[in-house]
């Protein structure tokens, strides 16, 4: 894919459709800004693969990932990202925690769903219009597609001119 963010899951398909990881995520989010070294992650789960070894212990250095749940020695790597946590790891890191003016989260039926540490980083994208949204759902404990998250980091990248170093 372009600018090497992500690959297909084999030589001839994508998936846009399937849900990402968790270990995904990180790993094509580590992968906007170059696969930069970081010290080791200590999550008790590490998993073997070493790209995601490698993009976990730079989200954990970063500030992004404190564990699941917050401040777990785990990471939970195979598990589905979810949308609001997708939402609140861009908003740790590219938007530095910075609030947003109100987005109206409120004009969305299932804005109750959303979990209270997500609601200032769900605001942040929706103002900013990086996650897609249908007119009336943010469907924010939703898994994340591979379509979805690959729009969401070209959106980030784009609106906050992020690049590797």
């Amino acid at each position: 894919m372009a600018n090497g963010i992500t690959t297909g899951v084999s030589a001839t398909s994508f998936a846009p459709n399937n849900n990402v990881t968790r270990a995904q995520f990180v790993t094509f989010f580590h992968r906007v800004y170059g696969e930069p070294s970081a010290p080791a992650a200590t999550f008790s789960d590490m998993p073997t693969n070493q790209a995601f070894r490698n993009a976990i212990s730079w989200a954990n250095a970063e500030g992004i990932t404190t564990g699941m749940p917050a401040g777990s020695a785990t990471f939970r790597p195979g598990n589905n990202m979810t949308r609001e946590q997708m939402a609140t790891m861009l908003h740790r890191h590219i938007g530095n925690g910075a609030a947003a003016p109100d987005a109206n989260l409120g004009r969305f039926v299932d804005n109750a769903n959303i979990s209270s540490w997500s609601r200032e980083a769900m605001n942040w994208v929706v103002y900013h219009g990086l996650m897609g949204v249908n007119t009336t759902r943010l469907n924010p404990g939703g898994n994340a597609t591979r379509a979805e998250t690959v729009a969401m980091l070209y959106r980030a990248v784009d609106t906050f001119n992020v690049s590797a170093p």
